[in-house]
């Protein structure tokens, strides 16, 4: 998959943001413009939460707050995107999503 080089830039830039900034940011925000509605709808949001959670872990902070915006493309199924986050988010109910395991950050999505 092509989405799939960006992983390292992905993860280099949420590094260098966190690494260079003289407080460590309690938000992030990120904008999907035109975000498929596919297999891959969110796979790009998942490196963006990934990326943040590790970042966060290495330097010894909380991992900030996450806000996912995704815009779709008219051409697409935007009931697709629903599914994929409700898959994405599991059992919760709140709008929030949060891997215990791997202590992700909390993310909310519009």
């Amino acid at each position: 998959m092509g989405v799939m080089k960006t992983k390292g830039v992905i993860e280099q830039a949420i590094s260098d943001l966190c690494h260079n900034n003289v407080t460590f940011p309690k938000t992030l925000v990120m904008a999907d413009l035109g975000c498929s509605s596919g297999p891959n709808t969110l796979l790009v949001g998942s490196m963006v939460i990934n990326a943040v959670a590790k970042t966060s872990l290495e330097m010894g902070y909380k991992s900030p707050e996450l806000q996912i915006n995704l815009n779709d493309l008219p051409t697409n199924d935007f009931n697709t995107v629903f599914i994929a986050l409700q898959e994405l988010q599991g059992n919760t109910t709140d709008g929030k999503m949060r891997d215990v395991q791997y202590h992700q950050p909390v993310c909310y999505f519009s």
